[in-house]
């Protein structure tokens, strides 16, 4: 006698994928707001005969949280953005102090917003502080470097220092007094 045989139901595999599937969406039980992911732009890298051009996704960055260094012949793009509620942006002139605060846990910041009185929040969007270095080769002009942020994309572009070009000297007669 076969005592460990049940019938196959196509009803808790579905139930499951189910499940899986709005946990994905929703992040956890329906309801209920994730923690946020690190935001890590995305910068394509450029190179031409004249220039290094990096090309970094910053939407939603502000001038003022982005800072692009050379030291050493490193390249470091830093910057943050920060997570804003509709309450937290008409009183953000009010709360100064408490911003600067905020500022410094941007992940604590999102995850209070989500528990606001007058709803959820489901953060789709990631926030927080990134750094991202290039170690640059031989031959830029550093103190040629611009940056420049303009629909969301920030864009740093280093002029490379003009190679000598070949030249050819023309030889003349008689013009040397040797002897």
């Amino acid at each position: 006698m076969l005592t460990g045989l049940r019938s196959w139901s196509a009803f808790p595999v579905f139930d499951r994928l189910f499940d899986d599937a709005m946990t994905d969406v929703m992040g956890g039980t329906l309801g209920t707001a994730h923690a946020s992911k690190t935001f890590t732009p995305a910068i394509d890298v450029h190179v031409t005969e004249d220039e290094i051009v990096f090309a970094c996704d910053v939407p939603g960055v502000k001038a003022s949280d982005l800072e692009v260094t050379i030291d050493k012949g490193v390249l470091t793009i830093k910057g943050q953005r920060k997570f804003e509620s509709p309450q937290q942006s008409a009183a953000s002139s009010a709360n100064a102090a408490s911003t600067e605060v905020a500022a410094q846990d941007p992940t604590a910041k999102a995850q209070a917003a989500s528990r606001t009185a007058n709803g959820k929040v489901w953060l789709g969007r990631s926030y927080g502080s990134f750094a991202r270095s290039y170690t640059l080769p031989e031959g830029i002009d550093a103190e040629k470097m611009v940056a420049d942020l303009s629909d969301g994309v920030l864009s740093v572009r280093i002029p490379k220092v003009a190679k000598p070009k070949p030249r050819r000297i023309e030889v003349k007669i008689g013009t040397s007094s040797n002897g």
